[in-house]
């Protein structure tokens, strides 16, 4: 860039915060990740989207992720195209953070974090310009129990409205089974999906089954995605769940994963020139994904039509280690935790869920006392059970009736995909179960 065209650049972006108009910058560095851009002067702060011109006129969607007043820092939302470099970078000013409007007949649809539809049905119609919320209200109390079809879940770790809750799990243990499952089992008025980083074919098969539930909204970025697309899909996603939420119903959240969300920031982070901390983290990362995530939750009392976002989150692990950074930051900002266990899915049962590992804070608290009771008994009986085959290795012949009365418990807590019972049968069964166990083996 010229002299004289710095000076011009620099007169005008001195100019716009007077009045709306576009600034453009010249793109003077790129690498495989990023691009860096001159002439923005600071109109462009961090979070603001750009467009990227190229010879041809061709535009593509960036986002800018630092500038230091002399050069900005931006990351395409997509693989730019290969022998086409673009030359400039548009900005619109004043600048307003990129936000969904979300529509009523963006229910059944599926689309990637632009907003833009990736299930072949047409272009998605927005909704009305969204009020800008302060979000300092207090909270509503949690809600009664949610029904997600899967009896591990409603009866040991049950999920209140406005609560989020972690399923902790290592490759191969069915948790993306699990949460097909949750998905269409649930009986939330609004299920919205949250795919981070996923594999295509997965994407591909969450798409195809709106068509059998409707009630569903899909978000979803493909790993092969760059990182701020990665990063944007969990806060569209969460902008279109609040939104239906404010409109008093009932949204849960499901997403997967989290921790491909905490890579996408990482790669951000680190990218920019942030020192890396705990296992190649930045502090950064912890302090945004705490930001995002705070806005799940039950409806503030400034939102007169109720409403509730719950959210189940995949959180993968290393086997059953959720020590890492990754994993105990999330059980810190969690209403609780699932284990799924390798053990457990070896021995074939499904959902393999850990009972005796796994929590619902708050969640007991929705439940009856009976329904208390059948709880406490059951996790005491799989303790006893467990214990009484460890010691069977060593020669300890185990009581007949306890083993029979666990093999049952094992058996119930066992779940084909298709079978989706309410809470209330699961409960009963429950009851029935611990009061003969002969007859449920």
């Amino acid at each position: 860039m010229s002299a004289s065209a710095r000076h011009l650049a620099a007169a005008r972006a001195a100019l716009l915060p007077l009045g709306a108009g576009e600034i453009e910058g010249d793109i003077v560095g790129m690498d495989a990740m990023g691009l860096r851009i001159a002439g923005l002067a600071r109109l462009a702060p961090a979070g603001a989207q750009v467009t990227l011109i190229g010879e041809a006129g061709d535009a593509a969607p960036a986002e800018i992720i630092g500038n230091d007043g002399a050069l900005a820092t931006a990351i395409p939302y997509a693989a730019l195209a290969e022998g086409a470099p673009p030359r400039r970078a548009r900005l619109a000013w004043p600048h307003r953070p990129a936000r969904p409007r979300p529509d009523a007949t963006w229910i059944g649809r599926a689309m990637d974090a632009l907003g833009a539809p990736i299930d072949g049905r047409g272009p998605l119609i927005p909704g009305p310009p969204q009020a800008a919320s302060a979000g300092s209200a207090p909270r509503r109390p949690l809600g009664a129990a949610m029904d997600l079809g899967v009896r591990a879940l409603d009866i040991f770790t049950p999920l209140r409205a406005g609560q989020k809750i972690g399923i902790f799990a290592g490759a191969g243990t069915g948790k993306s089974s699990l949460l097909s499952m949750i998905a269409r089992n649930n009986a939330a008025d609004l299920t919205v999906l949250i795919l981070l980083g996923e594999r295509e074919i997965e994407i591909a098969h969450y798409v195809a089954a709106l068509e059998e539930n409707p009630r569903r909204i899909v978000v979803a970025e493909s790993s092969g995605r760059p990182a701020t697309a990665r990063r944007l899909c969990l806060r569209t996603g969460l902008d279109i769940a609040t939104h239906f939420a404010a409109e008093g119903m009932a949204v849960l959240v499901v997403i997967d994963s989290i921790t491909r969300y905490f890579h996408a920031l990482r790669d951000i982070a680190l990218y920019q020139g942030e020192l890396p901390a705990a296992r190649g983290i930045p502090v950064s990362v912890f302090a945004e994904a705490a930001r995002e995530l705070e806005r799940i939750g039950p409806a503030r009392l400034d939102q007169p039509r109720g409403g509730a976002v719950t959210a189940l989150i995949a959180v993968l692990t290393e086997g059953n280690n959720i020590n890492d950074p990754i994993s105990d930051f999330m059980r810190g900002v969690l209403d609780g935790h699932i284990l799924l266990d390798r053990a457990i899915a070896e021995a074939g049962r499904y959902p393999a869920v850990d009972i005796l590992k796994s929590i619902s804070r708050s969640g007991l608290d929705g439940l009856g006392a009976d329904q208390r009771r059948s709880v406490a008994s059951a996790r005491t009986l799989l303790l006893d059970f467990y214990e009484a085959r460890e010691l069977e290795k060593f020669g300890v012949a185990p009581d007949p009736k306890l083993i029979q009365a666990g093999r049952a418990l094992e058996s119930f807590l066992a779940q084909d995909m298709q079978s989706a019972p309410p809470a209330a049968a699961s409960f009963a069964a429950l009851a029935a179960l611990l009061a003969d166990p002969a007859a449920g083996a």
